[in-house]
C-alpha cells in the first residue's frame, strides 16, 4: 500500500491519448502557482519522446505549441534544436517558429540563413512572411535594387496591405528622414505571426517597441523590449522584471539593466525630491532605490536606502525581486546591536535568496537581543518552513498555533486550515457558530464531471491525468478564488502526485498568498 510510485517525464507523455492532451491544453492558460506551473514547464521540456508514430509526432506538436503559449519561445526553440524534427504537417509551425526565435533575438544572420532554407525547400507562409524576411534581409545585405525590386512585387500581390511593415521598410530605407513623423503604433491591421520581424525591423531602425508589444505576448516579447536601447527605460525594466519572474533572463541581466538608467549625481543626492518627481512610474523608482542603494558610502545608510527600497518593492509586489538585487550589498552586513531591530527583516531577504545560514546568523543574533518579537517568530517559521523538504513543519505550525488561528477574522485563513487539516489527516475540531455568518458560497466549482475524473485519476494512480486535470481545474484562478472543497480535491491530487513532492511549495505558495504568516 505504501509502495512508491515512480514516473518519469517518458512515462508522463506515453501515458496520455493526444485527442485528450489537447483537450487539456486549450484549458491550460494561465497558473498561478509557481510551483505547479514550473512543474509543467519541467513536464513539457524535459523528456525523452521516442518520435516513430504518428501519435508521439502529435503529442511532440501539442507540447511545443504550449510552450510557445505559456510565453516560453527560448525552451521551445531548445527542444526542436535538441531533436530531430518529424517531416509531418507541422514541419511549417517549428520552422516558423524557429524564425520567430531568432528574430527576436535579434540573430538576424541566423534568421536570414534559415528563410534562405525555407526558400529551398519551397515553403510557403502566411501573410508573406516569407517574401517579407527575404526583403528584409536584402536590406541588411545592402542589396537595396534586389529589395526594393521584390517589395514592388509584394505590394502589386498582397491583398491586405500591410501598411506596418511597409511604414517600417520605409525608415530603414530612408534613415534621414523625419522619423518622427512616422505612426510606431501598431495599426489595427498588422499581422500578429509576423510581431517578431517587426521587432527585429524597429530595432534595426533604432526605433522603440510599444507596450503594445509587450500586452501581445508579456514573455515571448519581452527579450526584444530588452534589447532594444530605442525602447523607454521603463518599459525595458518592465519587461524585464516580467522576464526575470518568469526565469528567462538572470539577477545578473536584471541588475545591468536597472544600472543603466542615467540618473545624476543632483538626483542621487536628493531622494526625496526625486521620488517626488518619479511618483507612479514605479519601474524608475525601483532603478532609483537599486542604484541609491549601490552609492551610499556608509552601511548604515546604505542599509536605510535597502529598507525603503523592499518596503516600496512589497507595496507593488516586486519585494522578490529587490530581496534578490540587494543580497550581495546584505552579505557583507553584520549584525551589531544598532541592526538588531531589523534583524528579522534581513534574515527574511536570505530566506528568500536561499541563503540559509546567514538568515540563521540573523535570526539567533535577533533573538539574543531585546528586540525579539512576534515577527521574529514568523521568520523563524518562514526559515523552517522553507527548509524542510516535506510537510512536517507545516504541519507542527498549524498543531501549535491552531486556536490563535482559527480565531483569526479572516474566513479565509479559517477555510484554508480546515482544508489542509482535513487533507494532512489532523485531527481538529471547529466551533461550527463561527460560520454560520454567511451559509451560500458565490464561488464558483468545477462541473461534477472535472471533480469525479480528478477523484477517479486519484484512486488510479493515473499520474499523467491527475496533474493534467488538476491545472485544468486552476485555471485563470488566484488561491483566493478557489471554492474550499475545490481546493481539497487539489490538495489531495497534488498530495498523491509525484509521492507528495510538490505539497510543501503549494501549501507555502497559498498560505502566503493569503498573508497567513
Amino acid at each position: 500500500e505504501n509502495e512508491e510510485i515512480i514516473i518519469d517525464e517518458f512515462n508522463f507523455w506515453e501515458a496520455v491519448d493526444p485527442a485528450r492532451l489537447n483537450i487539456y491544453f486549450k484549458n491550460i492558460d494561465y497558473i498561478n502557482s509557481p510551483t505547479l506551473y514550473n512543474e509543467f514547464v519541467k513536464l513539457l521540456t524535459d523528456f525523452n519522446l521516442d518520435i516513430n508514430n504518428s501519435k508521439k509526432n502529435e503529442i511532440l506538436f501539442l507540447i511545443i505549441k504550449k510552450l510557445v503559449e505559456l510565453g516560453e519561445i527560448q525552451k521551445a526553440y531548445n527542444l526542436i534544436q535538441s531533436i530531430q524534427l518529424p517531416n509531418d504537417e507541422h514541419l511549417i509551425f517549428y520552422k516558423t517558429l524557429k524564425l520567430n526565435f531568432l528574430f527576436s533575438t535579434y540573430q538576424l544572420y541566423e534568421a536570414c540563413e534559415l528563410k534562405d532554407d525555407f526558400n529551398s525547400q519551397e515553403i510557403k507562409l502566411s501573410n508573406y512572411y516569407l517574401e517579407k524576411a527575404d526583403i528584409f534581409c536584402l536590406v541588411m545585405e545592402e542589396k537595396l535594387d534586389e529589395a526594393n525590386l521584390l517589395n514592388s512585387i509584394l505590394v502589386e500581390t498582397e491583398v491586405n496591405n500591410d501598411q506596418y511593415f511597409q511604414d517600417l521598410l520605409n525608415i530603414i530605407l530612408n534613415p534621414k528622414n523625419d522619423n518622427e513623423k512616422v505612426s510606431l503604433t501598431l495599426t489595427k491591421d498588422y499581422f500578429e505571426d509576423l510581431i517578431f520581424l517587426y521587432s527585429a525591423m524597429l530595432r534595426i531602425a533604432e526605433l522603440p517597441l510599444t507596450e503594445k508589444f509587450l500586452q501581445i505576448d508579456p514573455n515571448n516579447l519581452s527579450i526584444p523590449i530588452i534589447l532594444s536601447n530605442a525602447t523607454e527605460l521603463e518599459l525595458r525594466i518592465k519587461a524585464a522584471n516580467n522576464a526575470y519572474l518568469n526565469n528567462l533572463i538572470s539577477i545578473e541581466s536584471l541588475a545591468a539593466l536597472y544600472q543603466s538608467v542615467d540618473f545624476n549625481s543632483d538626483q542621487l543626492n536628493n531622494p526625496l525630491k526625486t521620488l517626488e518627481k518619479l511618483q507612479n512610474e514605479n519601474e524608475l523608482i525601483m532603478a532609483y532605490f537599486f542604484q541609491l542603494a549601490n552609492v551610499q558610502i556608509f552601511p548604515t545608510s546604505r542599509l536605510s536606502v535597502i529598507l525603503d527600497f523592499w518596503k516600496f518593492a512589497e507595496s507593488i509586489n516586486l519585494e522578490k525581486i529587490s530581496f534578490h538585487l540587494t543580497y550581495n550589498i546584505i552579505s557583507s552586513i553584520e549584525p551589531t546591536m544598532d541592526r538588531a531591530n531589523i534583524g528579522s527583516q534581513l534574515a527574511t531577504a536570505f530566506i528568500y535568496n536561499n541563503d540559509y545560514q546567514k538568515a540563521l546568523k540573523w535570526i539567533i543574533f535577533t533573538q539574543n537581543s531585546n528586540f525579539s518579537n512576534e515577527n521574529l517568530e514568523n521568520v523563524k517559521l518562514l526559515y523552517d518552513l522553507y527548509r524542510s523538504e516535506d510537510t512536517q513543519k507545516i504541519l507542527e505550525y498549524i498543531n501549535e498555533n491552531y486556536e490563535n488561528l482559527i480565531d483569526n477574522e479572516s474566513t479565509n485563513t479559517k477555510e484554508i486550515l480546515l482544508v489542509t487539516s482535513n487533507v494532512l489527516d489532523l485531527d481538529k475540531s471547529y466551533n461550527s457558530s463561527l460560520f454560520f455568518e454567511k451559509v451560500m458560497d458565490e464561488r464558483q466549482m468545477p462541473t461534477i464531471f472535472l471533480n469525479s475524473e480528478i477523484e477517479q485519476a486519484i484512486n488510479n494512480k493515473d499520474e499523467s491525468n491527475l496533474f493534467l486535470l488538476i491545472l485544468v481545474s486552476l485555471n485563470n484562478k488566484e488561491w483566493i478564488e478557489i471554492h474550499p472543497e475545490h481546493l481539497k480535491l487539489v490538495l489531495k491530487g497534488i498530495k498523491n502526485y509525484k509521492n507528495s513532492e510538490l505539497l510543501k511549495n503549494t501549501l507555502l505558495n497559498i498560505f502566503e498568498n493569503n498573508k497567513i504568516f
